[in-house]
């Protein structure tokens, strides 16, 4: 199963490279392959096309971002925090770059927003534990996890580092879900905000419903401050694409755990 998932989010996730390629290759392929099947691969072809230049335009990928994380925002006073004794902020994706001096970490767009978020809230809250989830990048087992590349950025932020509790060992959401109900369990916590990107909120809430916790949702910011907001506009860019191409990994994602049922 876990192959499969592989092969599908390599090749047929739609808004990647290795899509368009594979379908630049059915196309001439089918143009090649003779009179009767030329329209097909003209056809094919047209809307390959199209579809990629709809997903990199900013309508298309704000409009995705904005149904996905539809009914969700963040949290705007303490009274909505309902008394939460913890603040669980899920990773988004770092990457590590590693050379003869030692090695590097970048957060990813996603994780950085909801890190903020993450610490927005310890600010307004009355010094919550914040527990940071997710372990190391892709498939490099030896990779700097993604929590520890946070925590140093959220003791960066302002928040005391005994604060702070880390979960390091999870892939995927659904993992996270199991990983943080022990540790919380352990501190007595039963409350608690959970931070994640809008347009994923819908499936770690399921994830954590599973394992018996219903969190408070509170939605990270889609963008930084003082970056220019995609608008309405039918012209593409690459950042778009990059986004639209989430929002796919993303109702990929929620398809897949509910036929797993892990929502």
């Amino acid at each position: 199963m876990d192959g499969i998932v592989l092969f599908t989010k390599s090749y047929f996730l739609p808004g990647s490279m290795a899509f368009l390629l594979l379908g630049l290759l059915i196309g001439v392929v089918l143009l090649l392959a003779g009179d009767r099947r030329r329209p097909w691969g003209t056809r094919w072809l047209v809307a390959l096309l199209a579809g990629y230049w709809l997903m990199a335009t900013p309508a298309f990928s704000s409009g995705a971002e904005g149904l996905l994380g539809r009914g969700f925002s963040p949290i705007a006073t303490k009274a909505e925090a309902s008394g939460a004794r913890a603040v669980v902020v899920l990773s988004g994706g770092t990457a590590s770059f590693e050379g003869a001096a030692g090695r590097v970490e970048s957060l990813s767009e996603a994780t950085a927003l909801r890190l903020l978020e993450g610490a927005r809230l310890y600010k307004m809250l009355d010094q919550p534990w914040v527990v940071l989830s997710g372990g190391p990048p892709g498939d490099d087992g030896l990779a700097t996890p993604e929590a520890v590349a946070m925590e140093r950025e959220l003791v960066r932020l302002g928040v005391p580092e005994e604060r702070i509790l880390v979960e390091m060992t999870s892939a995927d959401t659904h993992a996270q879900a199991q990983q943080i109900k022990p540790l919380l369990n352990s501190r007595g916590v039963e409350e608690f905000v959970l931070v994640t990107s809008g347009w994923h909120l819908r499936r770690s809430l399921g994830a954590f419903a599973r394992e018996g916790m219903h969190p408070i949702p509170s939605a990270a910011f889609g963008r930084s401050i003082g970056e220019e907001a995609a608008g309405l506009t039918f012209l593409p860019s690459e950042s778009s694409l990059a986004r639209s191409r989430d929002m796919a990994r993303e109702v990929l994602a929620l398809v897949y755990y509910r036929l797993r049922g892990w929502i």
